[in-house]
């Protein structure tokens, strides 16, 4: 868990997961916090039925590269957005990030902070040496949100904007 005066970030749970994908609130109720609808993109959901929930029903652990993690408003005790390793850590220590800020909370500097913070929380584990993320190359926002956290765009291709950042030799700090 991630916390600081603004927000908690949490990895969700087996349970806490498909609560997430009915959308009824009972995600709320279990980590009591009040309840919002949610868009849920298809896209997003895919990946949490096809990779996320066989792993946890597999394990039955926590694992933080395998999970959705939430990110709590604590001025609101509002879920506000969504952050996630799209991959488990490759040879060479790399993830890729992904996230969405729900339509209510946009725009107000929460997903910078938030991914400033998962990015460090990253760094701290010595098996992680790169982050990357993609954008569309018209998703502005998301981009602003890279680049306020250091992230450099190494490649373009198609529509989609490619992004790096890695963790400096013998350190848990990134490039800046």
């Amino acid at each position: 868990m991630i916390n600081t005066k603004r927000l908690d970030i949490f990895p969700l749970s087996y349970q806490q997961l498909e609560f997430y994908l009915q959308n009824n609130g009972m995600l709320e109720k279990s980590l009591g916090c009040n309840f919002i609808q949610r868009e849920l993109d298809e896209e997003f959901k895919e990946l949490i039925e096809i990779d996320k929930l066989p792993y946890l029903s597999k394990t039955g652990i926590i694992n933080p590269f395998k999970t959705i993690w939430m990110a709590k408003l604590n001025s609101s005790n509002l879920l506000v957005a969504d952050i996630f390793f799209r991959n488990i850590p490759n040879e060479v220590g790399s993830v890729e990030i992904g996230y969405s800020t729900y339509p209510d909370f946009r725009k107000k500097g929460i997903m910078t902070e938030i991914v400033g913070l998962f990015v460090a929380w990253a760094f701290e584990k010595p098996i992680i040496n790169i982050i990357r993320a993609e954008t569309l190359e018209t998703n502005f926002a998301s981009e602003k949100v890279l680049l306020a956290n250091n992230f450099q765009l190494f490649n373009k291709k198609h529509n989609l904007n490619y992004w790096i950042l890695e963790k400096l030799k013998n350190s848990n700090t990134f490039t800046k």
